[in-house]
């Protein structure tokens, strides 16, 4: 019997599944490594508050692609910005414009994997251009999760930004009602 081909939807949905399941173990470091090697590697100087922006906004599209969160951290809607804590406390005492120049000790790469590295690729050739203030400004514009999760934020508490609000935000878009 001859061997018929996959239609290439079903491939590359074969394809993902298992980057999907995989990605959800990934922690905020690792994609902060790669964030940083990708700015040294481009000669483009990173700074903390950009890094932190970059790594809400590939865990935020890649809930809005795959459905499923990137990393196994919820980021946190902070009076200025999104926000992951784990990056604020590793870069508090950097300066949050200064230029990293090194991934920290901590951080450690993301596991080899072609389709996490062509999805961040992807990130990085759409963001990489903004500056900090630029990505920070468009985050925590009305109607974003940033802004959702602020209007239900509970008294003393810094609000998470939730799986089900990112959804909610891009599913606004896509109707047309944002």
């Amino acid at each position: 019997m001859g061997h018929k081909s996959l239609p290439s939807s079903l491939t590359f949905r074969l394809c993902t599944f298992p980057y999907v399941s995989i990605a959800m173990n990934i922690n905020s470091q690792k994609l902060a490594y790669w964030f940083i090697a990708k700015a040294t590697e481009a000669g483009s100087p990173i700074n903390p508050a950009k890094l932190i922006q970059l790594v809400v906004l590939a865990n935020q599209e890649h809930i809005r692609d795959f459905g499923q969160p990137l990393m196994n951290e919820r980021p946190e809607a902070w009076e200025h910005s999104p926000m992951i804590p784990t990056l604020y406390h590793e870069y508090k005492n950097h300066g949050f414009f200064s230029p990293i120049e090194h991934p920290s000790r901590r951080q450690s790469p993301p596991e080899p994997d072609e389709a996490l590295e062509a999805f961040l690729s992807k990130i990085w050739t759409t963001y990489s251009k903004y500056t900090a203030r630029q990505l920070t400004r468009a985050a925590v514009s009305p109607g974003t999760p940033w802004a959702l999760s602020r209007e239900s934020q509970e008294e003393g508490r810094r609000p998470i930004i939730t799986q089900e609000t990112i959804q909610q935000y891009y599913d606004s878009i896509r109707s047309g009602s944002h």
